[in-house]
C-alpha cells in the first residue's frame, strides 16, 4: 500500500481488551494518523457486571478510563498522544474527583477537554468519554536520521554538577548489539547501569532501551533512563517532547521539558504501585540485622515491605535518629535474602523533619553487582507509594510531591522529584523526574 493510500484508509479498531460495541459503531476509528476513540462506557470487558450504574462515580471513571486505554493501546497510540478528552457527566457535582483522576491517569501530559452535563446515559452510568488521539510523534526526528554513529555517553543522573548524582553509561544507535557486547560494555564501564537505545520495533512506542548491569541484564532502571533520554535529547536537540519507551518492564510514557535554566529535564512515568505483603517475623529480622540495623531502629508499627512500580524494591523505614550514612550492610547477607524474597534492592529511608516534603534514603543491591546505588528512581518511586499507603507524608488529595535526596555517603548527592497521584487516599500513579549532565560522549568502535 503506498503512503497516500495508508493516510486514506480508514480503519476500525475493535480490541478484545476493551467491551464490545453495543451497536453499530466500532470503538475506534483511525484515519490519517489520527484515532478517534467511541464514547466509552464504565463496562468491564471481562464481567460486564462487575461495574455497573449502581458503583461508586470513582470505580465507573476508573473502568471508564482502561477501557479507553485498552483501544488506545490496541491503536498503538496511548495517554500521551490524546490531543482531546470529552467527558460527559449526569452529575456536575462529580467534576472535581474526574479532574483529579484524569490528572492521575494522564500524569503530566494535559489533552483539551470537554465536560457536558447530560440528563442520563445508557445503562444508568453516570459518566461516558471520548477521545481523539495522535498515532505518532511527527516531531521527533528519527535518530537514525540524525545520528548514524553508534555514540557513548557519561551521563550523571539527578544533578546538574559533574561527579554528583548517579552516572551512568549511555550508548545511542545501539541497534545490532549482541547480548554479548552489551553486556561486555556494561561490565567495562562499571557503572551501576549502562542503557542501551534501539530503535522501536512495533507501532505502541517511539523507542527501546535495554538496561545491564555490570553482571546482568535488569528490566528497567530510573536513572539510567533519565541518562539515556538527557543524552538523547541533546544529541537530536529537542524540545519539549512526550515519548514511549519499551523495556523490560512494558511501556513506559517519557517527558522531555526544559528547566527554569533551559536545559533538558527528563520524567519518567513508572507503572501502577504493587505491594507486596509486608516481611514479617523472623524474616524481617534477619533483612533489619543484614542492613546493619538495631531491631528497634525501625518502627515497629510500620511494615518492611516490596513495592514495586516497574522494577520492585523492599522498602525499610528507619527512625530519625539512625545515622544513615554510618550504615554498612551485610553484603552476602543481603544477596542470601534476595534469593529468598525474589528481590535484589532494599531501600532505607528516614524523614529528616516532619512536615517536610523531603526523604533522604539508600539503596543497595548486591545480588546484582551494586554493593550501593548512588541515586535510584526506581527506589523513590515505589518509596512515594508506600508514603501515600501508609501516610507517611500530608499531601492535598490528589498528589503528594517531594524531593528524594540520596548519595551523600558517596559523596554522590542528587535529588529525585517525585509525584504520586492519589485517589480516594491510595496511590495510582508514579512519576519521577531529573535533572542530568554530559560528563563526554566518544564514538563506540566495533
Amino acid at each position: 500500500m503506498t503512503k497516500q493510500a495508508c493516510e486514506e484508509a480508514i480503519t476500525a479498531v475493535t480490541p478484545s481488551t476493551a467491551p464490545a460495541p453495543l451497536g453499530h459503531y466500532a470503538q475506534g476509528i483511525l484515519h490519517q494518523g489520527v484515532l478517534h476513540v467511541a464514547g466509552q462506557l464504565p463496562v468491564d470487558p471481562r464481567s460486564p457486571e462487575r461495574v455497573g450504574a449502581h458503583s461508586a462515580f470513582a470505580h465507573q471513571m476508573q473502568q471508564l478510563l482502561a477501557n479507553c486505554d485498552a483501544v488506545l493501546e490496541a491503536a498503538g497510540s496511548g495517554r500521551a498522544r490524546v490531543l482531546s478528552l470529552t467527558l460527559y457527566l449526569t452529575d456536575l457535582n462529580h467534576w472535581e474527583e474526574a479532574d483529579r483522576m484524569c490528572a492521575a491517569f494522564f500524569g503530566a501530559h494535559r489533552p483539551a477537554r470537554t465536560v457536558l452535563g447530560v440528563a442520563n446515559i445508557r445503562k444508568g452510568y453516570a459518566v461516558q468519554a471520548s477521545m481523539v488521539a495522535a498515532l505518532t510523534a511527527q516531531s521527533v526526528p528519527p535518530a537514525e536520521t540524525t545520528m548514524t554513529q553508534r555514540t557513548l555517553f557519561h551521563v550523571d543522573a539527578f544533578t546538574r554538577t559533574p561527579f554528583r548524582g548517579n552516572p551512568a553509561g549511555v550508548v545511542l544507535n545501539a541497534d545490532g548489539m549482541s547480548d554479548e557486547a552489551m553486556q561486555d560494555l556494561a561490565r567495562e564501564l562499571k557503572h551501576s547501569e549502562t542503557a542501551f537505545v534501539w530503535r522501536a520495533d512495533a507501532a505502541d512506542h517511539d523507542l527501546r532501551i535495554r538496561y545491564f548491569t555490570p553482571t546482568t541484564e535488569v528490566p528497567l532502571c530510573g536513572h539510567a533512563t533519565i541518562a539515556a533520554h538527557f543524552a538523547r535529547a541533546t544529541a537530536l536537540q529537542l524540545d519539549e517532547v512526550t515519548l514511549r519507551q519499551k523495556t523490560g518492564a512494558g511501556i513506559q510514557t517519557v517527558g522531555i521539558s526544559r528547566s527554569a535554566t533551559g536545559g533538558h529535564r527528563i520524567v519518567m512515568h513508572q507503572g501502577a504501585p504493587v505491594f507486596e505483603a509486608p516481611l514479617e517475623g523472623a524474616l524481617r529480622e534477619r533483612i533489619v540485622t543484614a542492613l546493619g540495623l538495631a531491631q528497634n531502629d525501625v518502627p515497629g508499627e510500620l511494615p518492611v515491605q516490596v513495592v514495586s512500580t516497574g522494577h520492585s524494591k523492599v522498602i525499610v523505614p528507619l527512625m530519625p535518629q539512625v545515622d544513615l550514612d554510618g550504615l554498612r550492610p551485610d553484603m552476602p547477607a543481603l544477596s542470601r535474602l534476595s534469593k529468598e524474597i525474589g528481590c535484589n534492592g532494599y531501600f532505607v529511608f528516614q524523614q529528616p523533619a516532619e512536615g517536610e516534603a523531603v526523604t533522604d534514603g539508600r539503596m543497595f543491591a548486591p545480588a546484582i553487582g551494586i554493593m550501593e546505588d548512588p541515586v535510584t528512581g526506581n527506589a523513590n518511586g515505589p518509596l512515594g507509594a508506600y508514603l501515600v499507603r501508609h501516610k507517611l507524608m500530608p499531601h492535598d488529595g490528589r498528589a503528594l510531591r517531594f524531593q528524594g535526596r540520596q548519595g551523600r555517603a558517596l559523596r554522590r548527592d542528587g535529588i529525585v522529584h517525585v509525584e504520586v497521584g492519589v485517589v480516594d487516599g491510595e496511590p495510582t500513579a508514579v512519576s519521577i523526574a531529573g535533572d542530568a549532565c554530559i560528563l563526554f560522549s566518544a564514538v563506540l568502535h566495533g
